[in-house]
């Protein structure tokens, strides 16, 4: 069977930098000095009601295809992971299939999914390449989750970005590519991380639009994302240490083996505390939720190419990306660098419109 390996990769965030400074005018700077505390998150980038998750999609993959001179025609798959399509019907992939100008035999997939979006979306993306039904798939994930965020909701406003990345994944003969997959999932917590209005289940009413004070500092309706902090926090560092601990051992690996460990970036602490249980040594470590928040289903990916432009990973390294989040699911890939990893684009990764 072939193997999959990640050979291109861009990523895209919109201009506007929502800082602390702006949230103390809101919230005032006690409140954000405990959030930022406890998050670590200096900054988010905001995305503007004209620009959607696939816009940014978009340009990131754009980019890349054309800086490394890519024929968009030899493209053969695209896969769309997000939370924040464009519209219900129809999918967002799509809409990206055509804006891209991918040939006509193309597979085109939504993933509705959001923070585990890495290792769920590759995985797909290598199972079509394995089975030789794709040699060349686009991997897409972006989220404009601040879109669902009410501007009065303290416990999230300080948390969440907007933001895309780009993966290109072909097949190789080599020792290089994914090693190996793990997933979970604690579903009976789904609804700690939910937005209740606008699905099928429950329509959109003037109802669902009015705004209530959940409690002093949270104002939010029933079409905005609710989230119960405790029980997500308590959820990651409870079961991400085990499911990395597993996944290490049934695909016969040790820490030792990894050079870079990337998590979704979610919040400081509970990083911390998940390399901390995992006993992950300082230089194995990386962060990148400082300066752009909580970006959900592109976080995993921007992470570990701002890794890349940082000089954090090298060929032949082997890098083990935990992803995390809503649904409660998680996911773990490990994926070994071959000489390609030099030619990864490195373009400017600020949205511009057209």
């Amino acid at each position: 069977m072939k193997q999959a390996t990640i050979t291109a990769g861009h990523y895209c965030l919109p201009p506007y930098k929502l800082t602390n400074e702006e949230l103390e005018e809101r919230f005032g700077a006690k409140a954000v000095a405990s959030v930022t505390k406890m998050s670590g998150i200096q900054c988010r980038r905001i995305a503007s009601e004209e620009i959607t998750a696939t816009d940014l999609a978009y340009t990131a993959a754009n980019r890349m295809l054309e800086s490394l001179n890519i024929d968009p025609a030899t493209v053969d798959g695209l896969i769309f992971a997000s939370q924040t399509p464009d519209h219900p019907i129809p999918p967002s992939s799509s809409i990206l299939h055509h804006r891209l100008g991918l040939g006509k035999a193309c597979f085109t997939l939504d993933i509705s999914i959001g923070c585990p979006a890495f290792p769920y979306a590759c995985s797909v993306a290598e199972s079509l390449i394995a089975t030789e039904k794709c040699s060349k798939v686009l991997v897409l994930m972006a989220d404009v989750v601040s879109r669902y965020v009410n501007a009065n909701d303290r416990s999230l406003a300080a948390l969440h970005g907007d933001g895309a990345a780009a993966l290109l994944l072909e097949a190789t003969d080599r020792e290089y590519g994914f090693k190996g997959f793990r997933f979970g999932a604690e579903s009976s917590g789904w609804e700690h991380i939910v937005v209740p209005a606008g699905g099928a289940r429950l329509a959109c009413s003037p109802d669902t639009a009015l705004e209530k004070n959940v409690e002093p500092g949270v104002t939010r309706n029933a079409q905005q994302l609710a989230m119960n902090g405790p029980a997500v926090f308590q959820f990651s560092i409870s079961e991400i240490p085990n499911a990395v601990d597993q996944a290490l051992h049934e695909l016969e690996l040790t820490l030792d083996d990894i050079d870079l460990v990337i998590l979704h970036q979610a919040n400081r602490t509970m990083l911390e505390l998940i390399y901390k249980r995992l006993r992950v040594p300082p230089a194995k470590q990386f962060y990148f939720i400082e300066e752009v928040g909580n970006l959900a289903a592109a976080s995993s990916p921007v992470t570990l190419l701002e890794a890349m432009r940082r000089g954090k990973i090298e060929p032949h390294s082997t890098t083990m990306v935990v992803s995390f989040g809503n649904g409660l699911n998680w996911g773990v890939s490990i994926h070994k660098w071959g000489d390609q990893i030099e030619s990864l684009n490195s373009a400017s990764f600020e949205y511009a419109s057209g």
